[in-house]
């Protein structure tokens, strides 16, 4: 994973031609008004989703993990937390709060 800045985003798009999709869309897309579902930017290769809920205490929540996608969360409003952790080390995570 991962963890940066919008600022620092573009200096990733050499991951992959899919990843500079990606953040090319992350940087300039407002999806502020946009209906939840699902945004194509390259077809199935690349895309936003974009999602509205309430969200959970910490310890109600369950691990999310990915090995054949990568996520650029964008956290546009709210007040929204990722916790972190290497998937050799659970529990060994640190949270990042949306902005950081």
């Amino acid at each position: 994973m991962i963890t940066s800045t919008l600022s620092q985003l573009h200096w990733y798009k050499i991951i992959s031609p899919n990843f500079a999709a990606a953040i090319d869309f992350a940087l300039s897309a407002d999806l502020s008004g946009a209906e939840p579902g699902k945004y194509e930017i390259e077809g199935e290769n690349a895309f936003a989703l974009v999602n509205e809920y309430i969200t959970k205490p910490p310890d109600e929540c369950d691990p999310e993990s990915h090995q054949d996608y990568a996520d650029i969360p964008d956290h546009d409003r709210g007040n929204g937390k990722i916790r972190l952790c290497p998937p050799h080390r659970p529990g060994a995570g640190h949270t990042v709060r949306a902005g950081q």
